[in-house]
């Protein structure tokens, strides 16, 4: 006999009345750029050239999930609060749950719907301490897929400190590094294809139909890099849905900078996605990790809201399976989903599993790349120390930076610029650098920062490029993965993002490099 939601419930509270109860290849020649070759980075050298475009077995299905380990921070979950999935939307009414719910003495905090799964989930608030008695109980009733207790999410960050040395470099405008991981990636040749000749393609540098949801810390919608660019404000803090997406840690708002800043705008730095509009969304407390169920109703929201590209740099070790069916919905609606791979565990070493939501069937997962140069003379990238991976073509790797390699987040000092992703952040973060900079705007807020969280974006802008040229969302995966750079490590997935081989596969460029 099927029975609703409700009457689990209340199964469910009747037994704990009773004493029951209730986490890829080397460089080769290059042909005429349809752009200007981007310019030199004094000191630094990134592989940018491959011989031919590759093409991977799982083309259309993306990463796949892989086995769950520690991740640094463990599996942290949320007290009193246990998921529960069902089969069927129509054996889960909404309504019938609640009455039912509520005249058992049981609450049921949220639900959501996933369309295109013909699946709900229900999020259920039981007794601190009781959580694993009650899921014991509302396993085994029919209608019930799953049940589980509720994570934490937090972001992808390794390090950050002040920066004084920012800027895509240009002749007149030299800097240290210069966005070295903007000019390793290609994307101002990517970018070209928009200037017209045998082979373009105006959308090469996207447009404002374009949306990247950037589900974060929120973002400062003040900062002249992104000011115009942002369509959407949305927070969901702790069940609570509003529109403020203050950000005062600044981590989101370097996510965004990183997929889709202002360029050619005179001003600060470079966004891969260029014209991309962003979708800028709130899920972290000041100070706190995210309860995952506000990160689903966000994905839900972005996904009603028509976004491109949702970027996630954020994770845990811990599966949740509402979370799952969430972005698998998304994927259903040709949203295009990137992830976070994950930075290791608490003494900075990778680990070889994707955190989640990067280890779910169909995400675009993203490790980190990074530069050693300690021979002037023999700059090589490799994947970062603490970058998480996994077998075979898992996803890939984008510039992620890796200061003080090898040693536990939050611990280092490293003065040495090529080491770390430097862009912008809030006003309002604690670590930040707003003195006046190569602009006399102001505004100019940047940092020197490093993760999985920074190597993500790059990868969400690239693809919000590939959509705006007209590559289905089920094919980006196929032409970032065969389009990237071998950096001869065995943790690059696919190898490192290189938007420029990607855009010209795309482009059918015959002098493609």
């Amino acid at each position: 006999m099927k029975i609703g939601l409700g009457a689990a419930i209340a199964l469910l509270v009747l037994n704990a009345c009773a004493g029951g109860g209730g986490g890829n290849s080397a460089g080769g020649g290059i042909g005429l750029p349809p752009a200007p070759t981007p310019i030199p980075i004094t000191g630094a050298s990134c592989i940018t050239t491959a011989p031919a475009f590759r093409t991977v077995s799982s083309a259309n299905a993306g990463p796949t999930a892989s086995v769950q380990m520690v991740h640094d921070r463990g599996a942290r979950y949320v007290p009193g609060e246990v998921a529960v999935l069902i089969g069927s939307r129509l054996a889960a009414s909404g309504a019938t749950a609640a009455r039912d719910a509520a005249a058992a003495g049981a609450t049921i905090l949220r639900s959501f719907d996933f369309d295109s799964l013909d699946r709900s989930a229900h999020i259920l608030r039981v007794s601190p301490g009781k959580e694993d008695r009650a899921i014991a109980r509302l396993r085994p009733q029919p209608g019930v897929v799953g049940v589980e207790r509720v994570p934490f999410r937090h972001t992808m960050l390794s390090n950050a400190l002040p920066v004084t040395d920012p800027y895509y470099a240009t002749p007149e405008r030299q800097s240290s590094s210069g966005e070295w991981d903007m000019h390793c990636i290609g994307v101002a040749n990517a970018w070209g294809y928009s200037l017209g000749g045998p082979v373009s393609n105006p959308n090469a540098v996207s447009n404002a139909a374009i949306t990247i949801a950037v589900i974060d810390t929120g973002v400062d919608v003040t900062h002249p890099d992104l000011a115009g660019k942002i369509v959407k404000t949305t927070s969901f803090i702790n069940g609570v849905r509003g529109t403020d997406v203050t950000d005062t840690d600044g981590h989101g708002t370097d996510v965004a900078g990183i997929a889709a800043s202002a360029t050619n705008n005179e001003f600060g730095f470079v966004g891969v996605g260029d014209r991309s509009s962003i979708m800028a969304y709130k899920i972290f407390p000041a100070g706190g990790d995210a309860d995952v169920n506000d990160e689903i109703a966000a994905v839900n929201d972005a996904t009603a809201s028509g976004a491109t590209v949702i970027n996630l740099s954020l994770g845990s070790s811990t599966s949740f399976a509402p979370e799952q069916a969430a972005i698998t919905n998304a994927i259903n609606h040709g949203v295009v989903v990137v992830a976070a791979a994950g930075n290791g565990n608490a003494q900075g070493v990778g680990l070889p599993q994707l955190d989640f939501p990067a280890g779910y069937p169909g995400v675009l997962a993203v490790g980190a790349s990074a530069l050693n140069d300690t021979n002037p003379n023999a700059v090589r990238e490799y994947v970062a120390s603490y970058s998480n991976f996994s077998t075979g073509n898992w996803g890939l790797v984008a510039p992620g930076g890796d200061p003080c390699s090898g040693q536990p987040s939050g611990s280092c000092s490293d003065p040495d610029d090529f080491h770390w992703i430097i862009h912008i952040t809030s006003s309002l973060a604690a670590v930040k650098s707003c003195t006046q900079g190569l602009d006399p705007a102001p505004g100019d807020c940047r940092v020197k920062i490093a993760g999985t969280s920074q190597a993500t974006p790059h990868v969400a802008g690239a693809a919000a490029l590939l959509r705006a040229v007209g590559v289905p969302a089920s094919q980006v995966f196929t032409e970032l993965c065969g389009g990237s750079d071998n950096i001869a490590d065995s943790h690059q997935g696919c190898g490192r993002l290189n938007v420029y081989r990607a855009m010209a596969h795309a482009l059918h460029d015959p002098a493609s490099p």
